[in-house]
C-alpha cells in the first residue's frame, strides 16, 4: 500500500494553451508557468520556480519534489498578475470562483468587493504566443473609489527539466541567467542567457501614475521587478485592465502592441475557436470531463510549429511514441466530428515529425520536440504505434500523396523489427515495458499483441501501397500462434497469458496499467472477450492477486513504476466492455458503467486524470498532469456513446 501524503500544500492550477503556449494559472488567477517550445533547448518555462539541480537526475523523489514545485501554495502565490489594494478588504461574495467559460480555454472568475465588482477573464488567443489577463472593476457604491495596484510575483526563464522516474540519460541544464529592462512607460523584459530566450510584458486600460522599474536587474534565479499604478473608479462606472505576457524562443523579441478593445476581440475570438471544437455539449460531467481532456491534450500538450506531441506541458514535456497515439485518436474522433482542417494538419505535420526523426536504430524511448532522443533504450511498442497512426490516417483522408515518404519508410521499420525475433519463433525482444520499466524476461505478452496488430497493418498497406515483397499476412498468424503456444501458462487451474516469458520454461505473472493492448485485444480482434484465456488473465490482472494491482475503495490496476491506482488501468477496463457491448455480451454494459463511476470519481476538480491515485482515499498519488490516460478515456467515451 502506498503511503499517504499531506496534500494541503498542494493544489493544481488549471491549464490552458493554443498549441503554441501553454499556461498553468492558480486559482486566485496568478501565472505559475508560462511555457513554449525552442528550437534548441526543446522546451522553456517563464515561472517563479527555480530551475532543478543537475546533480538530482537519478534521484527519483527529488524528481517528483521538484514536479509538485509547479502544485505548492508558496508557488501559486508567488505567481504573476495584477493585484490591487482593495483586495485586502474582505470579499462580500464570491459571484463566480475560477472556472472554465463553458467548454472554452477561458478561465473567468468574479467576485464582489465592499464597494467593487472585480472580474476577471485568462486565455491564451488561437496563434498567438501570449496569455492575457484582463481585469474589469466596476464601482457598486454611491461613491468614488480609488485603489492602488502592482503586477505581483516572480519571473523567471528556465529549460524544463526533462527529469525521469527511470532516467536513461539527463540532458543538463545550462546555467540560468535572467536579466529585466524596462522597454517603454507600461512594459519591460526579462532577457534569459542560457536558452537565448525572453518575456515581454505590458500593462494596457485604465490606469494613472504607472512606474515601472528603471534600473536592469540580473539574477540566476526569478526576479521581483517593481510595476505599479493606480486607479480610479466613479461611481457606478467600469474600468478595465489587461496584462498581456509573451514568450518567445527570441533573445530580443518585440511584443505586438495591442489596444483595450482588441483584447476583447481576441476573447471573442479564443471563446468561439474552442466552442467550435466541442463535439458533445451539455452540463453532465462527462461532456465537462471529455472536452477538458480535449482542450488539454490538444492545446496545451500539441505543438503545431514542430508537429510534436508532449505527454505533458509542466512535469514531463517529451514525446512518446505510445502516448502519442491515443492522443492522436481523440484528435481524430473531434476531426470527424467537427472536420476543422487545422486538426488534420496538425495530425499530418505529426506523422511528418515521426518519420523524419526516425534513425537507423529506430525510435528512442522519448524525444525531445525538436526530434533530439532523450532516451536511448530501445522499446519494441514504441516502433509499432507510429505505423497504426499512419494506417488510421490514411482510413481519414485518403490522402496517400501526403505521406509518400513514410510509406517507402514502412520497410525499413519491419527490417528493424524483425532484427529483434526471437531465432526460432515469430516472438520479439524488447528492453523495457510499456510502463518504461526493464521487463524480466524479453518476450512480453501486450508487446507481442501489438507486433500482431502491427503486422496486419503493414500487410493491408502493402497490399494497397506495394512497398515490400515481404509475408506480412503470415508474419501476423505466426505471431498470434506462437503467442497462444508460449505465453499460456497455468496458474491455480487456470490458463492465462504471462507477462514475460524467456521461452526457456521461466515467466512472469503480472499486468500493468500501461499494457494498453491487453484491453485492446477483442477491439483489434486479436481475441474475443468472452475467450476463457483471456477471461481469465483479466481477471487474475483485476485482482489482489496481481501485484500491480491496488485494493481499496478507489483502487484498480497501476504499476511498479509508481505506486497507486492508475486510471490508464481503467481505461483497459472501458475497452473490455466496449468490445463486450458491441458484440451483445452479458455484463458489458455493468462494467462500462462501475468503470465511469470510478473515473468520474477520481477525475481532478479540471476534469483532468492524475498518472495514479491512492486507492484508499482517491486523491491524487503521482503526477497531477498526464495527457495520455484522460486522451484514451475520452476516445472510448466517445466511441461507445456517440458511435
Amino acid at each position: 500500500m502506498p503511503k499517504t501524503y499531506n496534500l494541503d500544500n498542494y493544489v493544481k492550477p488549471y491549464d490552458i494553451g493554443n498549441t503554441i503556449v501553454a499556461a498553468s494559472v492558480s486559482e486566485e488567477g496568478k501565472i505559475v508557468s508560462l511555457n513554449r517550445g525552442h528550437d534548441k533547448h526543446g522546451y522553456i518555462k517563464l515561472t517563479p520556480v527555480v530551475s532543478f539541480s543537475n546533480s538530482n537526475w537519478y534521484n527519483p523523489e527529488a524528481v517528483r519534489n521538484y514536479r509538485n514545485s509547479f502544485l505548492s501554495k508558496k508557488t501559486a502565490e508567488e505567481g504573476y498578475g495584477i493585484e490591487f489594494e482593495f483586495v485586502k478588504i474582505k470579499q462580500v461574495k464570491i459571484i463566480k470562483p475560477v472556472e472554465f467559460l463553458g467548454f472554452t480555454n477561458v478561465l473567468h472568475s468574479e467576485v464582489n468587493y465592499e464597494n467593487i465588482k472585480l472580474k476577471k477573464f485568462i486565455f491564451v488567443p488561437p496563434n498567438k504566443n501570449f496569455f492575457i489577463q484582463v481585469y474589469e472593476l466596476e464601482n457598486i457604491s454611491n461613491s468614488q473609489q480609488n485603489s492602488k495596484f502592482k503586477i505581483s510575483g516572480k519571473y523567471g526563464i528556465i529549460r524544463a527539466s526533462y527529469g525521469q522516474i527511470t532516467e536513461n540519460g539527463p540532458i543538463e541544464i545550462p546555467p540560468v541567467k535572467n536579466i529585466y529592462n524596462k522597454i517603454s512607460e507600461n512594459s519591460f523584459s526579462i532577457t534569459e542567457t542560457g536558452t537565448s530566450s525572453s518575456v515581454v510584458a505590458s500593462i494596457i486600460g485604465d490606469y494613472s501614475n504607472l512606474s515601472v522599474e528603471e534600473k536592469s536587474i540580473h539574477s540566476n534565479k526569478p526576479l521581483t521587478p517593481s510595476c505599479c499604478g493606480n486607479i480610479k473608479l466613479e461611481s457606478n462606472k467600469k474600468v478595465t485592465i489587461a496584462l498581456i505576457v509573451s514568450i518567445s524562443d527570441e533573445e530580443n523579441y518585440i511584443q505586438q502592441h495591442i489596444s483595450l478593445s482588441e483584447t476583447y476581440e481576441l476573447l471573442n475570438n479564443t471563446q468561439q475557436y474552442w466552442n467550435e471544437l466541442s463535439v458533445i455539449t451539455g452540463n453532465s460531467k462527462w461532456n465537462y470531463i471529455v472536452n477538458r481532456n480535449f482542450a488539454y491534450s490538444y492545446g496545451c500538450c500539441c505543438l503545431k510549429k514542430y508537429g510534436a506531441m508532449i505527454t505533458d506541458h509542466q512535469s514531463l514535456p517529451l514525446t512518446w511514441n505510445r502516448d502519442n497515439y491515443f492522443m492522436f485518436k481523440l484528435m481524430e474522433y473531434i476531426y470527424k466530428n467537427t472536420e476543422k482542417k487545422e486538426i488534420i494538419k496538425f495530425i499530418l505535420s505529426h506523422i511528418n515529425w515521426l518519420f523524419t526523426h526516425i534513425t537507423e536504430s529506430g525510435w528512442g524511448r522519448s524525444h525531445l520536440i525538436t526530434g533530439r532522443i532523450k532516451d536511448k533504450v530501445f522499446q519494441f511498442d514504441q516502433q509499432c504505434y507510429p505505423i497504426i497512426e499512419l494506417y488510421d490516417f490514411l482510413n481519414i483522408c485518403n490522402n496517400c500523396d501526403s505521406i509518400s515518404t513514410q510509406l517507402k519508410k514502412l520497410d525499413d521499420i519491419s527490417d528493424l523489427l524483425l532484427s529483434v525475433k526471437g531465432s526460432s519463433v515469430m516472438l520479439f525482444e524488447t528492453e523495457e515495458n510499456p510502463a518504461d520499466d526493464p521487463v524480466l524476461y524479453p518476450y512480453h505478452f501486450s508487446t507481442q499483441v501489438l507486433a500482431w496488430k502491427t503486422f496486419e497493418i503493414l500487410n493491408i498497406l502493402n497490399i494497397q501501397y506495394n512497398f515490400s515483397k515481404k509475408d506480412y499476412a503470415g508474419i501476423a498468424e505466426g505471431i498470434q500462434k506462437d503467442i497462444f503456444k508460449y505465453m499460456i501458462v497455468e496458474n491455480d487451474g487456470k490458463k492465462l497469458f504471462c507477462y514475460t516469458t524467456d521461452l526457456r520454461g521461466n515467466f512472469e505473472l503480472y499486468h500493468d496499467a500501461n499494457d494498453l493492448p491487453l484491453g485492446l485485444a477483442p477491439l483489434w480482434g486479436f481475441i474475443n472477450a468472452d475467450d476463457e484465456i483471456f477471461q481469465n488473465t483479466v481477471n487474475w490482472a483485476f485482482s489482489p492477486e496481481n501485484r500491480g494491482y491496488y485494493d481499496g475503495k478507489f483502487g484498480g490496476l497501476g504499476s511498479d513504476h509508481a505506486k497507486g491506482h492508475w486510471p490508464l488501468g481503467d481505461s483497459q477496463l472501458l475497452a473490455i466492455a466496449l468490445s463486450m457491448i458491441k458484440c451483445n455480451q452479458q455484463n458489458g454494459e455493468r462494467l462500462w458503467e462501475k468503470t465511469l463511476d470510478m473515473l468520474e470519481s477520481t477525475a481532478q476538480k479540471d476534469g483532468l486524470f492524475s498518472e495514479s491515485v491512492h486507492p484508499n482515499t482517491g486523491q491524487v498519488y503521482t503526477r497531477y498532469w498526464f495527457a495520455w490516460p484522460g486522451a484514451t478515456i475520452s476516445w472510448l467515451y466517445l466511441s461507445n456513446k456517440y458511435n
